[in-house]
């Protein structure tokens, strides 16, 4: 096996060094994550206080995006679609916000160890944003039903600060965690919600704000398999024949 490795390595050296570090100029990224909105707050004042913790809003988050990497710049620019659920105050009634996001990113220093970290500020248009009633008679764990009535504001603007980090399993395929900070561009909605058990509502308001938290894949182009990515892999197949064979002696013996 051993022999067989270095003859390995010998083929594909020379191929693949030849390929090894080419400038990038795109890449195409797919995520997948949540988003939740604690921002809540009580209006009323007085003896009636909120009887139990109120949820604000949580979903899914998925991105497809393109990014342009700008030469001789640790700028990029990138461009895609966004789909994100909003569900009002845990009651898995709400709104989905889809549309187009236009960002751009900076990253600070040099990839080092396969790890290269971001910042970044996005800007994002909803299609479906916009204005109406929410009236809804929801079953609480505690108390019963509960009537929440007010008015929605879904924003057709947002913009949302970026932190994030590319985390490169070869050359030019990386896993990304990335943060996002969504401010929607809208007034807040505002609740009134009645317990069965209260002689009187109280009022919510819910700003539109939103924490996004993402896991994604990245692939860079021009795509290319360099020297470490071929011994890498090599390697890792070897180690999967070679600890199968001897697992399998061990247990013929």
């Amino acid at each position: 096996m051993k022999l067989l490795l270095f003859v390995l390595m010998l083929l594909l050296g020379p191929t693949v060094m030849a390929q090894d570090a080419p400038v990038r100029t795109f890449a195409i990224e797919g995520q997948i994550g949540g988003t939740t909105s604690p921002h809540v707050k009580t209006l009323t004042k007085g003896q009636y206080l909120i009887p139990e913790k109120v949820g604000s809003g949580y979903g899914m988050l998925s991105k497809l995006r393109v990014e342009y990497y700008l030469p001789y710049t640790p700028i990029s620019l990138k461009a895609g679609y966004e789909h994100e659920e909003w569900n009002f105050l845990d009651t898995n009634l709400g709104n989905d916000m889809e549309g187009v996001s236009l960002g751009v990113r900076c990253y600070p220093g040099r990839k080092l160890w396969g790890v290269q970290p971001y910042i970044g500020l996005d800007a994002l248009y909803n299609f479906s944003g916009g204005s109406y009633a929410y009236s809804r008679d929801v079953a609480s764990d505690r108390f019963g039903r509960v009537r929440y009535d007010g008015m929605v504001h879904i924003p057709h603007v947002s913009v949302a600060p970026i932190a994030g980090v590319d985390l490169y399993l070869f050359s030019c395929i990386a896993l990304q965690l990335e943060y996002s900070c969504r401010l929607g561009l809208s007034r807040a909605s505002v609740f009134q919600a009645q317990y069965n058990h209260q002689p009187e509502p109280f009022e919510l308001r819910m700003r539109p704000i939103r924490h996004g938290f993402n896991v994604g894949l990245k692939i860079v182009f021009p795509f290319h398999f360099t020297a470490g990515d071929g011994v890498n892999l090599v390697q890792g197949i070897l180690d999967i024949l070679l600890n199968k064979t001897n697992d399998n002696y061990r247990y013929y013996r």
